[in-house]
């Protein structure tokens, strides 16, 4: 009796093989994964038409609340994304300085490194400007909104501190 138990308990606490997964992920690249994506993509179209209130079949607020939770999953996946980055980067980065053997090459790496940076925010820099003087942002602003914008400011001000 007590055989038997042990038996059931070895087989529960033994680590299981992750071949059971093979087949499962096969079928699923050999199952059209790119028709699954883009029937998905078109029932969320779909919806997406639907909850719209100009469609006349719900309203404005209940649409709005709708289209919130439809998008939380996404906005969740997109989170944990966003917070999985950070450290992955920094590890491979500890990884990579621990891993040189030769302060030569950590010399090198880091200089590259640097270099690398700083072109890329150089870039980015250059990109925002072309853009903010290529579009001119400020154009479309009428004038006479921004005097009575900033007249009405101070009074703002001055009652937020009171």
């Amino acid at each position: 009796m007590l055989g038997k138990i042990l038996a059931s308990l070895e087989h529960v606490v033994a680590p299981r093989s992750l071949k059971h997964l093979v087949q499962p992920l096969q079928r699923l690249i050999l199952g059209r994964l790119w028709l699954q994506v883009l029937i998905g993509m078109a029932l969320g179209i779909v919806t997406g038409l639907l909850i719209n209130p100009d469609a006349g079949f719900v309203s404005k607020p209940v649409a709005h609340a709708i289209g919130e939770w439809l998008a939380l999953p996404g906005l969740l996946f997109l989170a944990f994304i966003q917070m999985i980055v950070v450290p992955l980067v920094l590890a491979s980065i500890i990884c990579g300085i621990a891993a040189a053997t030769d302060v030569q090459q950590l010399r090198s790496t880091g200089l590259g490194l640097a270099v690398y940076f700083l072109a890329t925010t150089v870039a980015a820099a250059v990109i925002g400007i072309v853009i903010g003087l290529t579009v001119r942002p400020g154009d479309y602003v009428d004038p006479s909104v921004m005097q009575t914008v900033a007249a009405e400011m101070p009074a703002e001000t001055e009652k937020a501190i009171d």
